[in-house]
């Protein structure tokens, strides 16, 4: 208790030093239309709609995706998730790299879904690691909202790529929870691999297509069994507009 008042008392006097006139440096926003049929828990054949906020701040960096999952049997669910970071070298204006570490930040994410509402705070750092757009590791308290609190550690990562004159992203994320009473430790490797078809199309926005894999041992802290299989082994189509 009076390491998490300590943690508590830290973010707020750093977050204190953000001034209010914090600025958008650029942002991102895009629509996802996934498409699956070996889901678990819940109905194995979806379709669901991602929309994601990214942008790059004064201060850190901001993330927000809300997904609107619809099975086949017409059922619905609702998920999303917000964080946002504080990059110490941003706030203190002061030059924290070091070899391949970009910048150490203060880390914060909402999890927002139909029956729960979780809170994760934590430390993170980007790296600069060649070809890499982007290497982010995070290392969350998360405060859960129905079940005991746990840990969880957090790696996500855009590749860009060519394959002769055309343009590919691999990117994704690495979510990896302990263990509790209430739940079993789980590991989601969620990526996507993208190929730009924008030229093909004669638009401006980016249009990617492509393929989304997701491996998901114990999904939802769930304890996989042969009677009740949480294990996931999920590919799924995927159609994703920029704008």
């Amino acid at each position: 208790m009076i390491r998490r008042n300590l943690t508590v008392v830290l973010y707020f006097i750093i977050l204190c030093a953000v001034p209010a006139s914090a600025k958008i440096l650029w942002q991102d926003f895009s629509a996802t239309l996934l498409n699956g049929s070996d889901y678990r828990v819940g109905d194995r054949n979806r379709n669901v709609f991602t929309f994601e906020h990214t942008a790059e701040t004064s201060f850190g960096d901001s993330f927000l995706f809300y997904d609107h999952l619809r099975s086949r049997n017409g059922q619905t669910e609702n998920y999303g998730e917000w964080s946002t970071r504080y990059g110490l070298g941003k706030i203190f204006k002061k030059d924290f790299s070091s070899g391949i570490i970009k910048d150490y930040f203060l880390s914060n994410t909402l999890e927002m879904g139909d029956n729960i509402k979780n809170t994760l705070y934590g430390i993170g750092i980007d790296f600069n690691i060649k070809p890499f757009q982007y290497f982010k590791i995070d290392y969350y308290r998360r405060i859960n909202d129905k079940v005991e609190n746990s840990w969880q550690t957090t790696v996500v990562w855009g590749l860009p790529f060519k394959i002769g004159h055309e343009d590919f992203v691999y990117d994704g994320f690495i979510d990896k929870t302990t263990s509790t009473k209430d739940e079993a430790a789980s590991m989601n490797f969620s990526s996507q691999l993208k190929w730009l078809i924008t030229p093909h199309l004669g638009v401006k926005d980016k249009v990617y297509v492509g393929i989304e894999y997701e491996y998901w041992d114990n999904k939802y802290g769930i304890k996989h069994t042969s009677a009740f299989p949480t294990n996931e082994r999920n590919v799924n189509l995927l159609l994703q507009w920029h704008f």
